[in-house]
């Protein structure tokens, strides 16, 4: 195996990135008894095998089953997921269909356009959306994750205690140190650098 290996560089803590020949070659390195029985993991980042593209301006009465089935791509489809909005209506949290989807392509490379029903569409990246944490309010993870002991008040930033009601009079940024916006806007300069960091990442991938 040593002989097929091209490159050994470090990839972040307790993680090592190994350049092989070929894909045979990788995947015989993801396969290796050897490596199990010292119990370490290889695997093929998801980035190499496959690439997301965005479509906009699909008919939302187009389900993801028909845009499946009628979807032509010079490049495999492996999947399509059409994009929701999420709406609060009278107090209940419902998913609106965007005129927007996701289409998963075999492989590293993009098409220029794929055609649904003989519709063409525009394929651009698809860079994954920030992710925000809405119990302590920072970036990265979800609040299924936090591990934060404390609930921050969205409007206001401050730890929610029993009895706390706060309205948007109050509003506050915990990383702008000001006003003008909640600390979860989109408008917010902390956010937009997630986002363009995201952009970048995927520039870099690619």
């Amino acid at each position: 195996m040593s002989s097929k290996i091209t490159t050994i560089s470090r990839a972040g803590l307790n993680r090592t990135k190994v350049g092989l020949r070929n894909f045979e070659d990788a995947n015989d390195l993801v396969c290796s008894d050897a490596l199990k029985s010292e119990n370490l993991k290889a695997y093929i980042p998801s980035n190499l095998l496959i690439r997301k593209g965005l479509i906009k301006g699909v008919d939302t009465y187009f389900t993801e089953e028909y845009m499946d089935d009628n979807i032509t791509s010079k490049i495999s489809v492996l999947d399509v997921k059409r994009l929701k909005r999420r709406i609060n209506n009278n107090g209940v949290q419902e998913f609106v269909a965007k005129q927007m989807a996701v289409v998963t392509f075999d492989g590293n490379l993009l098409p220029n356009e794929i055609s649904i029903n003989s519709v063409l569409f525009q394929v651009e990246p698809f860079v994954q959306r920030v992710i925000q944490c809405y119990k302590c309010l920072r970036f990265g993870h979800v609040s299924g994750q936090c591990r934060s002991t404390h609930t921050r008040c969205v409007v206001y930033c401050q730890i929610k205690e029993e009895g706390h009601n706060c309205d948007d009079s109050n509003t506050y940024c915990l990383y702008c140190k000001n006003s003008n916006h909640r600390s979860t806007s989109k408008d917010c300069p902390p956010f937009q650098t997630q986002q363009k960091i995201k952009k970048k990442l995927w520039h870099c991938l690619t």
